[in-house]
């Protein structure tokens, strides 16, 4: 079996029969590729209208878990993966139908295959990367370029995953910033499709786009295992591409504290203060903004909302 599509489901029965349907709705041999739907838990009519369009096909498999979050649920569905190759895709999505030809093509021994671009279904303002360069060959060289994110953007060979244990953090938001340059850092080989097949969906309601304060906290976890992982895997000359990682993440901390309680910035203030080393990776970047917001916030360690808020107004 060369392809194992995974769909974690929750709580999506509006749009869960579109996403299966254009994964069965493909014209290759029976028995090149399978699909496994994790239902994480579900408490509205996901399931059953999963299982109506599925039921009698050999080539779908439901599992049902209690509700554990999205990573969970992808690292369930990698489990039960059979395929050579991992290919996640969002149960609020879609993918071309009579796609899997195109992408088949790919599947020649890379550790991973990324898309260079994708459909934006929706309305929102597109803050995506610029297309993935088609030259790259390794995750590094994509590194040091332009990627994507999301990590249904990449198809995975599954001994690629189980060599280097990677897995989605559990509990958390944001996991494919946390997975996905991780993964790509230890892709010593890989292809890209040049062509769009993947349609990604921004919806009122989802979690990427409900402010929580967890989300925001969860950062903090998120960029403290990119510092370990630098710490035991990254070279001494390539933790520069990581460092856009604390950047980008301070900033998102920062803007989402605006809409929190006191209490919640209270606690924010005092994760900083416990986490000071993010601020040195700030002022290594090239950037002068964020340089500068760097230097004062490991000068003002206590303040650093009050010092965005200052920040804000001069700015």
């Amino acid at each position: 079996m060369k392809l194992s599509i995974i769909i974690p489901v929750y709580n999506v029965e509006e749009y869960v029969v579109q996403c299966i349907s254009s994964c069965i709705n493909q014209e290759v041999p029976l028995g090149t590729y399978e699909i496994i739907i994790v239902n994480d838990g579900s408490t509205d009519g996901s399931l059953t209208n999963a299982e109506a369009i599925v039921t009698g096909n050999p080539i779908v498999r439901i599992f049902s878990q209690e509700n554990k979050g999205l990573s969970a649920a992808r690292n369930k569905g990698m489990s039960l993966a059979k395929g050579e190759y991992i290919w996640f895709v969002d149960s609020d999505d879609w993918i071309d139908c009579n796609c899997l030809g195109i992408v088949l093509e790919y599947l020649h021994g890379e550790d991973v295959i990324a898309m260079t671009d994708y459909y934006k279904e929706g309305s929102w303002i597109d803050l995506s990367s610029p297309c993935v360069s088609t030259k790259a060959q390794t995750g590094k060289e994509l590194l040091r370029e332009s990627y994507i994110i999301p990590s249904q953007f990449y198809i995975y060979k599954r001994e690629f995953l189980i060599r280097n244990k990677l897995s989605f953090f559990p509990g958390i938001y944001h996991e494919d910033l946390e997975f996905t340059p991780r993964m790509l850092y230890l892709c010593n080989s890989l292809a890209v499709i040049p062509h769009k097949v993947y349609h990604f969906r921004k919806r009122a309601g989802s979690i990427t786009q409900t402010p929580l304060p967890k989300k925001t906290f969860d950062l903090f976890v998120i960029m403290y295992r990119i510092k370990l992982f630098m710490e035991g895997h990254v070279a001494k000359d390539d933790k520069k591409l990581f460092y856009f990682i604390f950047n980008s993440s301070v900033n998102a901390i920062l803007k989402e504290s605006l809409l929190l309680t006191p209490e919640d910035r209270l606690k924010i203030s005092g994760l900083f203060f416990q986490n000071k080393y993010i601020f040195s990776y700030m002022t290594r970047m090239k950037p002068l903004k964020y340089k500068m917001e760097g230097c004062l916030f490991s000068l003002f360690p206590r303040a650093v909302l009050r010092t965005y808020d200052l920040l804000k107004k001069v700015f």
